[in-house]
This record gives C-alpha cells, sequence and structure tokens, in this order.
C-alpha cells in the first residue's frame, strides 16, 4: 500500500513538473523572424475584384525619412548600397526589366544603354530668364504714373 501511495505521488509530482514548461508570461509565443513564414496571398479572380486605383509616389530621397534609401552615396560600403545602385544593378544582371516613362502602362522596353544614358531622370524646368530685372519695371511704371498725374 505504501510502494502504490509513494508511485502515486512520484507520478503526480513529475507531471507538474513537465507542466511548468508550458506557462505562457504573455499573451503569444514570441517567435524570431528565422521561424516566421511568409504568408501567401489568396487566389483573386479579376470577377471578384469590386474596385481596384493605381497610387503613383514619388520618393523624395532628400527628406529625413528617406535617407538610408539614399546613402551610402557611394560604393565603398560592401555591406550596404543605396536604392539606385540596386536597382541599376538588377537591370544589370537582368533580374529587373527597365521600363520608359513615356505612357502609363509601361509598355515600352529600354535597354541598358538608354539606363545609362538618361537614368530615368528628365528635365521638368525650364529657367526663364526676364529681359529686365524686377526693379528696373517698377522703376519704369513709377516713371509712366508720375509722367501722367503731372
Amino acid at each position: 500500500m505504501k510502494i502504490k501511495f509513494l508511485l502515486f505521488v512520484c507520478i503526480l509530482f513529475s507531471s507538474a513538473l513537465f507542466a511548468q514548461q508550458t506557462v505562457l508570461d504573455n499573451v503569444y509565443v514570441k517567435e524570431t523572424a528565422i521561424t516566421r513564414q511568409v504568408i501567401p496571398y489568396p487566389y483573386l479572380r479579376e470577377a471578384d475584384v469590386m474596385w481596384s486605383k493605381r497610387i503613383w509616389r514619388v520618393i523624395d530621397l532628400n527628406e529625413k525619412i528617406n535617407l538610408p534609401l539614399k546613402f551610402p552615396s557611394s560604393k565603398s560600403t560592401h555591406d550596404r548600397k543605396n536604392l539606385m545602385d540596386v536597382i541599376y544593378d538588377a537591370i544589370k544582371e537582368g533580374s529587373l526589366t527597365a521600363y520608359g516613362y513615356e505612357d502609363d502602362e509601361f509598355t515600352k522596353v529600354i535597354t541598358l544603354k538608354e539606363v545609362e544614358n538618361h537614368g530615368g531622370a528628365r528635365v521638368d524646368t525650364v529657367q526663364m530668364t526676364r529681359p529686365d530685372p524686377p526693379m528696373i519695371l517698377m522703376i519704369q511704371l513709377l516713371l509712366k504714373t508720375l509722367i501722367r498725374i503731372k
């Protein structure tokens, strides 16, 4: 009888020892990024789409929050690249296709040589020079009004 009681107590305490390993301190189990898996998008038919919108964004690399995309500006660092170097290297490698910006549908494929020539940059500001500085125009206007008054 004592042996059965002792055996029962040992089993009871041993199960209590193993139960302590499953206690959660938080609401969820913390995982590292290595153990996480990407959740794939579900299949979406065109008939299931009720509404869609195309959004164009301009990334201003001079803004403070976007500075990690701009720097390092040279290829002296081997562990980091800026955004344009990553895109250019992918085009050189052939894993990324470059398209022209002439239309919104991106139908014209451009070559690496064309990317090197203009690099996607274009002039959208036209500098206009005035023949006369504004001060001279003001003086002329003032003289005309003075002549009319006399």
